[in-house]
This record gives structure tokens, C-alpha cells and sequence, in this order.
């Protein structure tokens, strides 16, 4: 079975025109492949709090402390380091370490290992709950993803987009749509900038070591790091650039990777990625 994963490709071949939005980020765990345990920080024995034994549901200002203590374990650096050794391995994930820090918190708030699965659930849906407590944690200040206003059988919007170089481009007019049935990338916001979202991951990147970017500021910032992209993985889809004022990002609301198919200037069909993978499959029995 044909899969895409985080990096862009070019297998697809759909009797329409192709979009897919992309970022400098290394592709997830392949399907299909055992797990192993992966690296956890350490922590010195006086990090580890003494509290009473707690069980959920928890009081919103539990809830707080539990926050801003996962927040500041998944930024030091033993967690950083846990995050780039589980990332060298197909095998394993930063998934898999952000799993066992959150148990760790759990933990050094007084829960049993009893309630740890029900505490869990309870912790991670705590910021749903009560939505003010969603800035103390970096996966929600910093979380993108949305369905977006564009709706199959929409016309598609042409939007300002960048050209490698700089130069101004715009959507529907760009050459890489112009074939019968064509692919184009679009390169979108950083989902895991060093500024804001670290995992520290070098899956897919060679031995270039962790991708480890800001999030741009400047439109030549983010023309810089597709460029590097193309060059790093050799793609072989003409990709554009979403400018950091992200007028591809407010139609289309691809983050963190989206595929489009676009037939006639109308969005004849948008994906709706899965668990970690995309099934090719998925998109080319629309061709028929």
C-alpha cells in the first residue's frame, strides 16, 4: 500500500490538479513497525514532588500546576535530548517520550499508577475544559490545525503566493498547475520551530542531524527554508510559498500537511489525513 508521509512526493497522479502543503519537518513512525520504549529524561531526585495521593477529576487549579510543570519538562533539555533519540529510529517516536513525561507529572502530583490512565485522560482534556488554562501548554499556544472555510465544490480562492526567489506568484496562475494533471507544494508554517514547538527530530533528514528552525518572520526567511527543503530532499513537485502573512494558511488551513484536488478552479476534493499517514489511495480513485 502506497503512503505519503511529512515529506512532499511525487507519485501521486491524479487526472486533476494536485496540491500539497509542506513544512520542514521529518516524516512519523512508518506503519507496521514495532515499537520499542524510547529514551525518557531524568530527573534528580529533587524534582520529583512529594504530594498526597489525587485522583480525577481534577481541580482546575491542579490542573495549572500539571500544565506549567509538562510545559517546562518538555522544553529542558533531557527532554530534548529524549526527543532526538526516540526520532532516530523508525521504531520509536517523540510521541512515545511526551507519553512517558506526562505520566511523570502525574506521578509527581500524587497519582497511582491505578488512576494513571483516567488521569491521564482527564489532564489532556483539562485545557478543553476550561479553555483559559490553553496558553500554559505549547501544544495548544501553538496548535494550527482546523477544518477551514473552504468546502468541496467551493471555488478556490487565487491566492498570493511566493515563487522560491521571492517573487510574487499567485495560486491558479502558477505554471506547476497549468498541465492537465500536476502536482504543486505549497511550504507552510514551521509545526515544530525551536521557538516554538521543539522536537528535535532528525527522522528523514540524513546526517544533517535535528531540523532545528525558528519559526520565519520574513517572507525571505521561509523562501530560505523551502529552498533547503528542495535541495535536502530533492523533491521533484514544483513548490511555492505561503508568505508569513499566511493568506494560503487562512483559505485553505493546511497545517500541519494537507493534500488538495483542484478541477476546473473548483476544490473538488480535500483530504482528511489519518493517524500519522495518508494513503495515496485515498485520492487517485477520484480520478476516475
Amino acid at each position: 500500500m502506497a503512503r505519503i508521509k511529512r515529506k512532499a512526493g511525487a507519485d501521486c497522479e491524479p487526472s486533476a490538479e494536485g496540491l500539497v502543503s509542506t513544512r520542514m519537518e521529518p516524516s512519523l513512525q512508518s506503519a507496521g513497525e514495532e515499537e520499542a520504549e524510547p529514551a525518557t529524561p531524568t530527573l534528580q531526585a529533587s524534582e520529583v514532588t512529594s504530594s498526597p495521593v489525587i485522583r480525577p477529576p481534577f481541580t482546575k487549579d491542579q490542573l495549572q500546576k500539571m500544565l506549567v510543570r509538562e510545559d517546562e519538562l518538555r522544553l529542558c533539555p533531557e527532554t530534548q535530548a529524549a526527543y532526538a533519540e526516540a526520532e532516530r529510529s523508525w521504531r520509536t517516536d517523540w510521541m512515545q517520550v511526551t507519553i512517558k513525561l506526562q505520566e511523570q507529572v502525574m506521578r509527581e502530583h500524587g497519582v497511582s499508577p491505578f488512576n494513571m490512565q483516567a488521569a491521564l485522560r482527564c489532564f489532556r482534556s483539562g485545557p478543553h475544559e476550561y479553555p483559559d488554562l490553553k496558553p500554559l501548554a505549547l501544544y495548544h499556544r501553538h496548535q494550527r490545525s482546523r477544518e477551514g472555510p473552504l468546502c468541496e465544490g467551493d471555488l478556490v480562492p487565487n491566492v498570493l503566493l511566493l515563487n522560491l526567489d521571492g517573487s510574487r506568484t499567485c495560486l491558479m496562475n502558477h505554471e506547476g498547475l497549468k498541465d492537465r494533471a500536476a502536482m504543486l507544494a505549497v511550504y507552510i508554517t514551521e509545526a515544530h520551530a525551536m521557538d516554538e514547538w521543539p522536537i528535535s527530530s532528525a527522522r528523514c533528514n540524513g546526517d544533517r542531524g535535528p531540523v532545528n528552525v525558528l519559526q520565519p518572520s520574513a517572507d525571505e526567511e521561509r523562501c530560505s527554508l523551502a529552498r533547503t527543503f528542495c535541495k535536502n530532499f530533492e523533491l521533484r513537485v514544483p513548490m511555492v510559498v505561503d508568505p508569513v502573512s499566511n493568506p494560503f494558511d487562512v483559505d485553505f488551513a493546511p497545517w500541519p500537511i494537507r493534500f488538495y484536488i483542484i478541477h476546473q478552479g473548483k476544490l473538488f476534493h480535500k483530504v482528511r489525513p489519518g493517524l500519522l499517514m495518508q494513503r495515496f489511495e485515498d485520492m487517485r480513485h477520484l480520478a476516475y
